[in-house]
């Protein structure tokens, strides 16, 4: 057994212990991804539009690359290989590595880090929520969690590197 799967073990074993924790995880793992646009009316009005369309640009980016590497290095979700029964439902076939909900949450909070440390800090509590709970109801796996981050923490900052060296080269 590897570290990947007995760290996902030991987490979904939780699930099922408690309807209280059991509801919760459902929510992180499916809804509270809705959560994280509404955190841009907590930035000054003057930097809200730019920062959404930063946000959704990183979010997409984040996106294609998870469809790359999706497909170059396909996984099977816990529910087939490992044969458990997530708490939610989903499309049993798709990938697992790397997460899409959690390179999504990363790469929106990570885009709003830069704009506001407070603002940002709270987004990526809330993307690391999203991203255990995906391990907790049972659709992934750690290490595909951990991908899903990279890859959008990745997105989020070679966007704000790009847009960065283009405003310099303008002025």
């Amino acid at each position: 057994m590897t570290l990947d799967v007995a760290v996902f073990q030991w987490i979904h074993g939780f699930s099922g212990q408690l309807a209280a924790l059991d509801a919760a995880g459902v929510f992180f793992a499916q809804y509270a991804i809705a959560a994280l646009p509404f955190f841009i009316f907590f930035l000054p009005a003057s930097k809200r539009k730019s920062t959404f369309l930063f946000c959704i640009s990183s979010a997409l980016v984040a996106l294609f690359v998870n469809l790359i590497i999706g497909a170059t290095f396909f996984r099977p979700r816990p529910a087939i290989s490992l044969n458990v029964d997530p708490l939610i439902s989903l499309l049993v076939n798709a990938k697992s590595f790397p997460s899409d909900h959690t390179a999504i949450a990363f790469s929106f909070a990570f885009s709003l880090l830069m704009q506001s440390r407070v603002v940002g800090i709270t987004a990526l509590t809330l993307a690391g929520l999203i991203g255990f709970s995906r391990i907790f109801v049972g659709v992934h796996y750690p290490f595909d969690i951990l991908g899903g981050m990279l890859v959008g923490i990745a997105s989020a900052a070679l966007l704000w590197r790009t847009y960065r060296r283009s405003r310099r080269v303008r002025v």
